[in-house]
């Protein structure tokens, strides 16, 4: 099964608030950090970033981490997560949000739905340290 997440949804979720214009970089290098304990081959993820007119300065639009997380700096998270469902096998697909429409849509296709909060405990399951994403990464020997 592919997850496809809703990457800043799950953040702004996953760090209670704290997601700021400052914080952005930290925020999705801590959610990837989590993703590459919990993905596999057999479960491979890919994560939409909304980048409205570009992704962040010295990102790639699209990129592979670790063999089985591709993640994706789009116009829009939800309209590429709509299209993804729509041009895959939804009964393959599991897609991580709360976004109301997003739910509508992908559970109509057969695609599984996965609330952002079930997902976060998950991650937290996987999670052998507990990271704070605003810590360097030097501090946990990353």
């Amino acid at each position: 099964m592919r997850y496809l997440i809703d990457g800043y949804n799950v953040l702004h979720r996953m760090l209670q608030g704290r997601l700021t214009a400052d914080t952005l970089e930290s925020g999705r290098t801590h959610l990837t950090r989590r993703l590459l304990k919990f993905g596999s081959y057999r479960h491979p993820i890919t994560v939409y970033y909304d980048a409205r007119i570009r992704p962040p300065a010295g990102v790639p639009r699209t990129q592979k981490i670790g063999g089985y997380i591709e993640s994706l700096f789009v116009f829009s998270a939800d309209d590429s997560i709509k299209a993804r469902v729509r041009k895959s096998n939804p009964k393959a697909l599991a897609v991580v949000t709360h976004d109301r429409d997003i739910c509508s849509y992908v559970g109509k296709a057969g695609a599984r739905i996965v609330r952002v909060i079930d997902f976060i405990e998950w991650l937290k399951d996987e999670e052998t340290l507990d990271i704070d994403p605003f810590e360097p990464p030097e501090k946990y020997g990353l």
